[in-house]
């Protein structure tokens, strides 16, 4: 069975967000760009280094993430369509806790941001678990030489 092509965009989209993370790597690293503040606050300031910064860690490590699961998804590994499953799941509950701050700040971009990313994360979770998209991962294990 070929690679379905929600699944290819869904590897796309993982692979496009590794240069926004590594590019978020390089303006704390330097000292420009929207975490500079937290960064300065935690201690090790800007340009402390890679792996010695917090915030800088944590993009490092989520572009390292999403490159493994552009590529899971890409070589259909079911490792990776679970991982990106259990994902979905906790960005949608987040967005529900996120509900919890709408009421408290009643903004309507909130409340749009909110429904956006339940929506996306509910539309990614459908996909993900369609027979037809389950059975091609299926195969990818079942023709994997043991």
């Amino acid at each position: 069975m070929s690679r379905p092509i929600g699944v290819t965009i869904l590897a796309v989209l993982y692979f496009l967000a590794v240069p926004l993370m590594l590019l978020n790597v390089i303006a704390m690293f330097v000292g420009v760009g929207p975490m500079v503040n937290i960064n300065q606050q935690g201690g090790s300031g800007a340009g402390a280094g890679l792996f010695l910064n917090p915030a800088v860690d944590l993009y490092f490590m989520l572009a390292v993430v999403c490159f493994l699961l552009g590529w899971g998804l890409l070589k259909l590994e079911n490792w990776a369509r679970i991982i990106v499953l259990v994902l979905s799941g906790l960005f949608a509950l987040s967005a529900l806790v996120g509900v919890l701050d709408f009421f408290d700040h009643f903004g309507l971009f909130l409340l749009f941001s909110i429904l956006l990313k339940l929506a996306i994360c509910g539309l990614i979770i459908w996909y993900l678990l369609q027979p037809s998209v389950k059975a091609a991962f299926q195969d990818q294990v079942r023709a994997t030489p043991a």
